[in-house]
């Protein structure tokens, strides 16, 4: 885990928010997300991403809201 000197990535916020409202283990996240079932591990330890996966990262949260959104308007129809 990290500690308070230990670099992140600004993406690692944003992925730890999803993981906890979508209840996804890190692992099928990281598989989903990019086809790296370590990447939420990574992230904790330091590993910083290059602009575009953090967008391949964001567009993954944004695209799973979506289906939920939709799935849940389907469900209440």
């Amino acid at each position: 885990m990290m500690d308070a000197l230990t670099p992140f990535d600004p993406v690692l916020p944003e992925v730890e928010r999803f993981l906890e409202a979508s209840q996804m283990t890190p692992t099928v996240f990281g598989r989903q997300a990019l086809g790296d079932p370590n990447l939420v591990r990574d992230l904790r330890e330091g590993r910083e991403c290059k602009r575009a996966t953090r967008e391949r990262i964001r567009t993954f949260i944004r695209s799973f809201a979506g289906r939920v959104a939709e799935a849940a308007a389907v469900e209440a129809a």
